[in-house]
């Protein structure tokens, strides 16, 4: 009998085609290059060359930038994230204009060393930017509108850290020059922040306290259907973020199956595209979002912000809960009904493994556990007292009833 063998596998970023494969060697997400190659190629041939491109592609990659930072930034970087459509794209370009501004605009990136930025984020810590603050009489650090400046948290400052360290990376490399590779992370803690605290029935409370009509657009009557309040059920019943519900298509609804397609995300780890189960509340959200001829339409995400952080003042103030609340929502009731912290990530559209995501919903599901064994716990005791204290009323009635009669016989 002949021995059937397996062909080797293809190597890394090279596929197969009818006439023969395409190889592709890539640095980053801006940086690529491929090549066809014949069927009859060697698969090390191919190899060597993807090893061999790369080297090309870093190489010319820190030569595109030596101006000074902020040409660096405005001619180069911003560009680039503006193209792969970056979401925080707006709040990246102000942190790193924040940063750069206390760095120093015109010094080039090679005169920037780890010292200068432990310096400007011990700063950024301490609530100074320039310009920004002043200092009172009686020793408090005020902003120019006179409110108290307040220490930024350790992981806020990581927010910052984790940009201006893209900023070196992305222009010069993972090899180039990167002063901020040699500053540790200000948030050394394991622990992890737990989700907020809301339930379902505080959620219909906030709903309840929100205006029923829509916003006054000009020029416009005002409508009678509120579009934010139906977006803030997609996002708590079927778990999808904002920029999903802005692109997502009629079309993409599977409304027999109760599905959604999902397109792909440039966030975090690129979420690629996939088919989402939805819950019975869920789809009837997303029914409300297209009868009101509002699915897959840009909207003003701090004007839905501002209209339920509003609502939660009146219902529930200090809770700091906000739209992005309604996701961990989402999470928390699925994985306490479901215990599966694997389809809780697949269905809130996170990355495979993702260990962040994995912390935070596992030990939110460890702390609910933990206190339900302990109410247990407390409902044995109480179980096991009531049960002793019955018994020494049954042995006390028996042993009363037992002396009655002994001391009748006595009597006889």
């Amino acid at each position: 009998m002949a021995r059937t063998t397996t062909p080797p596998p293809l190597p890394k970023n090279v596929r197969r085609t009818p006439t023969g494969f395409i190889a592709k060697a890539s640095i980053g997400r801006t940086q690529c290059r491929t090549k066809r190659f014949p069927a009859d190629t060697p698969y090390k041939v191919m190899a060597d060359w993807i090893g061999d491109t790369k080297t090309e592609l870093r190489k010319a990659r820190p030569d595109r930038a030596k101006g000074s930072l902020l040409d660096d930034l405005e001619t180069h970087y911003l560009p680039i994230k503006k193209q792969i459509g970056m979401p925080t794209y707006d709040a990246r370009e102000r942190d790193l204009r924040v940063m750069i501004g206390m760095l120093g605009p015109t010094r080039r990136r090679d005169q920037i060393e780890p010292v200068h930025i432990l310096g400007m984020l011990a700063r950024l810590k301490a609530g100074g930017r320039p310009r920004a603050t002043r200092t009172t009489k009686d020793g408090r650090t005020v902003k120019a509108g006179g409110r108290v400046v307040k220490e930024l948290s350790d992981r806020t400052v990581d927010i910052y850290r984790n940009a201006i360290m893209s900023f070196f990376t992305v222009l010069g490399g993972k090899r180039g020059h990167n002063p901020v590779k040699d500053v540790e992370r200000f948030d050394q803690s394991d622990e992890v922040a737990p989700p907020p605290n809301i339930s379902i029935e505080l959620f219909d409370r906030i709903l309840d306290a929100m205006p029923d009509l829509g916003a006054i657009e000009p020029g416009q009557r005002r409508s009678e259907i509120s579009l934010t309040k139906i977006r803030l059920k997609v996002i708590a019943f079927a778990g999808l973020p904002q920029k999903q519900i802005m692109t997502l298509q009629p079309d993409k609804i599977d409304w027999e199956r109760g599905r959604v397609v999902i397109v792909g995300r440039g966030k975090g780890k690129r979420i690629k595209r996939r088919v989402v189960e939805v819950s019975t509340y869920g789809m009837a959200a997303l029914r409300e979002l297209v009868d009101a001829g509002a699915c897959g339409q840009e909207f003003s995400v701090s004007s839905m912000w501002q209209s339920f952080t509003r609502a939660v003042a009146k219902v529930a103030p200090g809770s700091g809960l906000n739209p992005y609340s309604l996701r961990h929502l989402f999470g928390t009731v699925t994985l306490d009904a479901s215990d599966d912290l694997d389809a809780v990530n697949r269905l809130m559209l996170h990355a495979p493994g993702s260990k962040a995501t994995t912390r935070i919903y596992t030990a939110a599901a460890n702390a609910r556990a933990n206190r339900r064994a302990v109410d247990a716990f407390d409902a044995a005791v109480e179980a096991g007292r009531a049960a002793a204290k019955a018994a020494q009323a049954a042995s006390v009635g028996s042993g009363g009833c037992i002396s009655k009669a002994k001391t009748a016989a006595k009597a006889q």
